[in-house]
C-alpha cells in the first residue's frame, strides 16, 4: 500500500481578560473576572492512497480532500462575594459564574475511490462531494452560596447550596449535491 498526504492549518485567537477586586470595608470583599476569546482555524488536507496486490497491480485508489473554516468566541465572568462576620470563623461567601461559547464550522469533502480489475481496467468508481456544517452553542450560568459556622477552634461546620443551569444547542449537517453538476449543497 502507497500513502501520501499533505495538510495545512492555520489557527488565529485573541484572548482578553481582566479583573476588579476590591475590600468593600474591613469584613468584605468583591472580585469580578471576566474573559473573552475569538478564533479562526482554517486547514486544507490532500490524502493519496493506493493498494496493490502480489503482483504489484492497483487493486484501487483513492484521492481525498478535505478542507474546513471554522470560528469561535467564548465569554465568561465570574464574580466572588466574601463576608467575614465580627464572631470569628462566621463567614459567608456567594459566587455567580457566567460562561459561554459558540463554535461554527462549514468543511468540504471531495473524495475519488477507483476500484481496478488485474488487467488494469477501473471497474467501479465512487464519488463522494459533500459541504459539512457544524454550529455547537454552550450557554451555563451556576451560582453558589457558602456559609461556615465554628464547631470548635478546630473545627467548622459549612453550608453549601449550588445551582446551575446549562443549555447546548448542537447542529450538525452533511449536505449533497442533488446535481452533481451544480455548485449547490442542498440535499440533507
Amino acid at each position: 500500500q502507497n500513502q501520501e498526504n499533505n495538510t495545512y492549518n492555520s489557527r488565529n485567537r485573541k484572548r482578553v481578560e481582566t479583573f476588579y477586586d476590591v475590600q468593600l470595608d474591613s469584613s468584605s470583599s468583591f472580585k469580578a473576572t471576566i474573559s473573552g476569546t475569538l478564533g479562526e482555524g482554517t486547514s486544507n488536507n490532500y490524502f493519496f492512497t493506493e493498494s496493490l496486490n502480489e503482483e504489484a497491480q492497483q487493486v484501487n485508489d483513492s484521492k481525498r480532500r478535505t478542507t474546513n473554516n471554522s470560528d469561535n468566541e467564548a465569554f465568561s465572568s465570574n464574580l466572588i462575594y466574601r463576608k467575614k462576620f465580627k464572631k470569628q470563623g462566621h463567614t459567608l461567601s456567594a459566587q455567580v459564574r457566567q460562561d459561554y461559547k459558540l463554535q461554527e464550522s462549514d468543511g468540504f469533502l471531495l473524495a475519488l475511490n477507483n476500484f481496478y480489475q488485474g488487467n488494469g481496467n477501473i471497474t467501479r468508481t465512487d464519488t463522494i462531494d459533500q459541504e459539512k456544517i457544524n454550529r455547537n452553542k454552550d450557554n451555563s450560568i451556576s451560582a453558589k452560596l457558602s456559609y461556615t459556622h465554628p464547631l470548635s477552634k478546630k473545627t467548622y461546620l459549612e453550608f453549601n447550596y449550588g445551582f446551575l443551569n446549562s443549555k447546548r444547542l448542537a447542529d450538525r449537517r452533511t449536505l449533497e449535491k442533488a446535481d452533481p453538476n451544480s455548485n449547490k449543497y442542498d440535499v440533507e
